[in-house]
């Protein structure tokens, strides 16, 4: 699809980024951070890390699962968190 492409070619580009990739799928219905991350993961691991209940509390962003917001601003501070440390 498009939106697929767009967010390919947004992660292969001289400058990646993952923000804008995971932006142009959760364009799509039904579609959120954490099924993103999931999507572009397997392709671009130096870039998009998979944002699991586990990971999120393993990186000390939150301290509870109960605390962890599903939105792209914690994605964004986990992924960054996540890809400076690998």
């Amino acid at each position: 699809t498009t939106t697929r492409r767009t967010a390919y070619e947004l992660l292969h580009a001289e400058t990646p980024s993952s923000t804008k990739a995971l932006k142009a799928l959760t364009a799509l219905q039904g579609v959120g951070p954490v099924t993103a991350s999931a999507l572009l993961c397997r392709t671009f691991p130096q870039h998009v890390a998979y944002m699991s209940d586990e990971a999120v509390l393993g990186s000390g962003l939150v301290k509870k699962a109960s605390d962890i917001k599903y939105d792209m601003a914690t994605y964004t501070r986990f992924n960054s968190m996540v890809i400076s440390k690998a």
